[in-house]
């Protein structure tokens, strides 16, 4: 009985790491997944671009449209209509056969996002998806 006793209160009193907990010193930064990598305006139309460097074919679809596949070395412009609430949130799935990352650039003068993808290092973590929220922050999942 004290044996479970003592586990009980030191499981209730360990501290829990949550990954998307906002910072609390303003202006800081904390590497990680949780951080957004481009911004943009959710209450223009939004255009992101895929570039595949990967040297693979690439799928990708904006759910729920069907899937479409990007050559190696090939574009595509995707049209992501006005995020102003978290049901128009917008997420682009990519995927191959291979493990992928993303790099990212945003135009803010004409709401683009240009999504460079390539092969993924035996070290990386790999990128399933292109997600934009509500308030227009560009996040890889």
């Amino acid at each position: 009985m004290t044996t479970i006793a003592l586990i009980a209160s030191i499981s209730a009193a360990t501290p829990t790491i949550v990954f998307s907990q906002p910072n609390k010193r303003p202006n800081s930064f904390t590497p990680g997944f949780w951080q957004p990598q481009a911004q943009v305006d959710p209450n223009r139309p939004i255009t992101v671009i895929l570039l595949n460097q990967a040297d693979i074919p690439v799928s990708y679809s904006l759910t729920p449209a069907p899937e479409s596949v990007l050559p190696p070395g090939g574009t595509a412009n995707i049209s992501v209509s006005n995020i102003s609430r978290i049901s128009d949130i917008a997420n682009i799935n990519i995927y191959a056969r291979d493990e992928l990352v993303y790099d990212y650039n945003a135009n803010p003068t004409d709401n683009q996002v240009f999504v460079r993808i390539r092969r993924a290092g035996r070290l990386a973590r790999a990128d399933k998806s292109v997600y934009i929220d509500e308030q227009g922050r560009v996040y890889s999942f």
